[in-house]
């Protein structure tokens, strides 16, 4: 019987290569999987049978030391899957790929590159908030520094129009300043008059992430703090220390009272 190519393969040749224990059968599956994650009938296939047999088993190929095409076609299959209907595949998907970048140090240069490709002006909404979504979870969790190619792939997540992004891509910009500290690497990027332009959004859940990581950023020194205030952070100070939300002011006030510091010393 003739090799059937990714492209060819129906929901039970994807099935049965991805179990097939034959390593050429499972890199054919598996590159099945995130080249016809957009089609109606495979979108089906993932939301009925993914948590039973293509998730765990792509996880298991993230193992293959040896089979670096197998590895790396799992991990763009767990990141396509991002445009998956069913959120709950989506988040299992995301976390799984976090966990392997942020304490498997062979996979995390890969992984997150497999992430950035994504991020392209035709790639949908959905498959952002599930990339964005991942790449916070790995500031979150990793163990050492970020790669520093993440910085302008956040400083350009968190221009987006759409809300979900926007948060998700502020609390990765948070972890980095405030788990590793990495100051004027975030001002570098050019993230500062975003920043402080989303402290005039209308959600909580973008300002609180916002202040925490402004506030980072003044407490490096007095040329990053004239870098906030040069921004127009009093623009929006006033209005968020009388801000009905309380964490909103009481982190208003931090900031304030960090500005001041630096001025002061």
């Amino acid at each position: 019987m003739p090799k059937k190519s990714a492209a060819n393969m129906s929901i039970e040749d994807i099935v049965n290569g991805i179990n097939s224990r034959d390593e050429n059968k499972e890199l054919t599956a598996t590159k099945a999987v995130w080249k016809s994650i957009k089609v109606e009938m495979t979108s089906h296939f993932i939301i009925t049978n993914t948590n039973l047999f293509v998730i765990p088993k792509l996880i298991e190929f993230l193992s293959r030391v040896n089979n670096s095409a197998l590895q790396s076609a799992s991990i763009r299959a767990l990141a396509e899957i991002g445009d998956s209907p069913h959120p709950a595949v989506v988040k299992r998907a995301g976390s799984e790929l976090s966990v392997m970048a942020s304490y498997i140090q062979e996979l995390r240069e890969e992984i997150i590159e497999s992430l950035l490709t994504l991020i392209q002006p035709d790639t949908s909404v959905k498959l952002l908030r599930s990339v964005t979504y991942t790449l916070e979870n790995i500031c979150l969790n990793i163990i050492d520094s970020p790669p520093a190619v993440l910085l302008p792939a956040l400083a350009h997540l968190i221009n987006s129009n759409d809300e979900q992004i926007i948060v998700l891509a502020c609390k990765a910009l948070m972890h980095i300043l405030k788990r590793f500290q990495q100051v004027h690497q975030v001002v570098d990027a050019g993230v500062v008059p975003r920043l402080v332009e989303l402290l005039g959004y209308n959600k909580v859940a973008v300002i609180i992430p916002t202040l925490e990581s402004i506030r980072k950023i003044v407490n490096g020194d007095v040329v990053q703090t004239k870098s906030v205030l040069a921004a127009g952070a009093f623009t929006f100070l006033g209005k968020l220390l009388v801000h009905p939300n309380r964490v909103v002011v009481q982190l208003a006030a931090k900031l304030v009272a960090a500005i001041h510091i630096q001025f002061a010393a």
